[in-house]
């Protein structure tokens, strides 16, 4: 499988950002006197955008967009993050780059959610483009901004691959019409992607390039 274009999920797929969003989003919740929850339960509904992950927590419904500011203020700010790089990644995108191929950061996360992920963690690779969420923008599943970014670009869907861990990467590939992996280091088990319809699966990020042949 060799393509034009690499677009990327971030959470779960580039860095494991979990103990920093499950940190942020229970001190939001807490100044409306909301219990902490899990790092399982925040994981399970991690990937579709914050309102999403505070609907499945049943925020009550006029908080739900006051918090998602404040939690995606919060989180920007952040001035001691833990989130780490998953293994294998590094040397993943490296050879990615190598390859010459548009190597692009497609997130539900805020578009400076994520710039401040790369910039802090990635500082060496010059992603082609980056998008994140943002008002009026429609997020992951919908394919609209994953089209933007290929007409920018020149490259047809057909010729380009969405690899993530989540529901959403899977229903965005298959909505805008490209090629899918799944990763399975990250968020979501072999199961669950299956279920949405995922066929090619890299058990961690060296698999992605074996599939995209770029490693024996």
């Amino acid at each position: 499988m060799k393509y034009d274009a690499v677009i990327l999920d971030l959470d779960g797929t580039l860095l494991n950002t979990l103990p920093d969003i499950t940190r942020v989003v229970n001190g939001v919740i807490a100044d409306i006197g909301m219990a902490p929850v899990s790092r399982e339960r925040i994981r399970s509904l991690v990937g579709s955008g914050v309102e999403a992950l505070l609907e499945g927590l049943g925020v009550p419904g006029q908080w739900n967009a006051p918090l998602s500011e404040e939690i995606s203020s919060r989180y920007a700010g952040m001035k001691d993050p833990i989130s780490e790089v998953f293994p294998g990644v590094t040397r993943m995108l490296e050879i990615l780059f190598q390859g010459g191929a548009p190597v692009c950061v497609l997130s539900n996360k805020t578009t400076a959610g994520v710039k401040k992920a790369l910039d802090h963690h990635f500082p060496e690779y010059p992603f082609t483009a980056v998008r994140g969420s943002a008002p009026g923008r429609p997020a992951k599943p919908s394919p609209d901004v994953l089209l933007e970014i290929l007409d920018e670009k020149g490259v047809k869907p057909e010729e380009a691959v969405m690899v993530g861990d989540g529901e959403t990467d899977v229903r965005v590939a298959a909505a805008a019409g490209t090629a899918h992996i799944a990763c399975l280091w990250g968020y979501r088990s072999r199961e669950v992607l299956a279920g949405e319809g995922a066929e090619v699966f890299a058990e961690s990020p060296l698999d992605v390039l074996r599939i995209l042949e770029l490693l024996p």
